[in-house]
């Protein structure tokens, strides 16, 4: 007779031999018997109860419609399946191709005949029943393991080692340093450029992306929290270590899922008003995008809203660059023309390199106290000390660099302007046509980073659904009087 071997295992089998070690056993079954094997499938890993594909199981099925074996040879007739509707199935294609069972317990079997086919039944329903207990004791053994604050099995979390319990050192630091970063207004690209830099890799091996690192900074286990079901379990002390604090996890969750923080990767901005300007709608930010016009693709500025993947279903504005840079750019040179005199003060160019290595000594000294905490060579309480006096440190710094930012965009616009504009406190107006042409070259000849400044310290704009100029709301801050009354253009 021919015959076909079958074999399978799940990965919580552990009372089965292995698919090798059956294929051995079973050859032996048809050696002993006289069948002659013309194939053999397996099913490595794969539960029979668990509905996944089985691509050996559906090979099998294959090949006893086509009648290509009189026999299929198994070890137990659950390796074939533990499902008994699934069982069923197969025990009428049997019948119907005249294929008999064998098995090392149960001996020969024919499925056609009513003996043979009530047998099979009933051990359909056995393995199903076993398997249905088999997965109420696994339910109850992840309860109790939930309960008692210890980890459940599974791939070895970022900042964790193999147990799952104890810390990885290198990783936990980085782990650290990433939720300082958001805290301290980093972004998550930012993150991600630096670890598939620097060869620091998920604990799957695979260079890290926006997605993976947002799940993995919203881990509850990085902040010693128990989770059962998606909701932490209060009053359960967990067994592992943990990396941050509760409040600095929430604090950081809180951040990404915060619907108007930006979400693009970080990138140098290429338009003048991107990431500047805000959606009339919802308030969010509005970012560079590209759109197709009359088969043109022509830039534009969409509200964030609408750019990610989950919309809040209202009609959101964007709008031509080519539209509104025109705008923006002659509400500046108006505000400088008409604003207050400090605009065009004098202004003397100030040297930052100084400050950036200060602040680049001070952001370095922040991430070796972080390090230090996950060493245990300090305590979490004067870490805190070390910090927060090294952030007021920060946040010193950063100010000192954005005025010096702010007043050298308006120095390089302003160049020359006092004396060209002004006769005694005036404004003289026959200078002023003049003045406004300059100004407008000189703003446009700008670096696109002073621009940036200058719309980011002199103007509000906003904007709003439709097609209408109206729907452009740009708001004056320094030369608020231009609030009042249409802008000359």
């Amino acid at each position: 007779m021919r015959a076909a071997l079958y074999m399978r295992i799940s990965q919580t089998d552990e009372k089965f031999d292995k698919v090798e070690l059956q294929e051995k056993r079973l050859r032996k079954l048809a050696k002993d018997n006289g069948y002659t094997v013309v194939d053999a499938f397996s099913d490595d890993g794969v539960s029979g109860w668990s509905g996944k594909t089985r691509h050996g199981w559906l090979k099998l099925i294959d090949g006893v419609k086509a009648k290509d074996f009189d026999i299929v040879l198994a070890t137990a007739e659950d390796r074939f399946t533990r499902n008994s509707e699934e069982k069923m199935g197969f025990q009428v294609e049997c019948a119907k191709a005249g294929v008999k069972w064998h098995t090392l317990g149960g001996g020969q079997l024919d499925p056609s005949n009513a003996p043979g086919g009530l047998m099979g039944t009933i051990s359909g329903a056995i393995a199903q029943y076993e398997s249905t207990v088999k997965s109420d004791r696994l339910k109850a053994r992840f309860e109790d393991e939930t309960m008692n604050g210890k980890p459940l099995w599974g791939t070895r979390p970022f900042g964790y080692a193999r147990n799952r319990i104890d810390l990885e050192p290198e990783e936990a630091a980085e782990l650290a340093w990433a939720y300082l970063t958001i805290q301290d207004g980093g972004s998550v690209y930012s993150i991600i450029k630096k670890w598939n830099q620097e060869g620091v890799l998920t604990t799957q091996g695979n260079p890290w992306s926006w997605a993976t690192v947002q799940q993995m900074l919203k881990r509850p286990r990085n902040a010693g929290l128990v989770v059962r079901q998606g909701v932490i379990q209060e009053g359960i002390t967990a067994v592992w270590e943990a990396v941050v604090t509760r409040e600095d996890w929430e604090a950081t969750c809180a951040i990404l899922s915060d619907p108007k923080r930006r979400t693009a990767a970080g990138r140098k901005q290429s338009h003048l008003a991107a990431g500047l300007i805000t959606c009339g709608v919802c308030g969010s930010v509005m970012r560079s995008a590209r759109a197709n016009l009359k088969g043109v693709s022509v830039p534009i500025y969409r509200c964030a809203t609408k750019m990610n993947v989950q919309s809040d279903g209202r009609r959101h504005p964007t709008v031509q660059t080519d539209i509104l840079d025109p705008l923006i750019t002659e509400a500046i040179v108006a505000a400088f023309i008409f604003g207050p005199t400090n605009l065009i003060a004098d202004h003397k160019a100030v040297p930052t390199d100084d400050l950036q290595a200060k602040l680049s000594k001070v952001r370095g000294a922040r991430q070796r106290v972080v390090s230090l905490v996950v060493d245990d060579h300090i305590s979490q309480g004067e870490a805190a000390k070390q910090l927060d006096s090294l952030k007021k440190q920060e946040m010193g710094l950063e100010g000192e660099l954005a005025e010096i930012r702010r007043t050298s965009a308006q120095g390089a616009m302003a160049l020359g302007l006092k004396a060209s504009l002004f006769t005694g406190k005036r404004v003289d107006f026959a200078k002023a046509v003049d003045a406004k042409k300059a100004l407008r070259e000189r703003f446009t000849s700008l670096p696109l980073i002073h621009q940036r400044e200058l719309l980011k310290n002199l103007l509000s704009v906003t904007v709003d659904v439709g097609r209408s100029r109206d729907r452009i709301q740009i708001t004056h801050l320094r030369a608020t009087s231009l609030n009042e009354v249409p802008e000359a253009q």
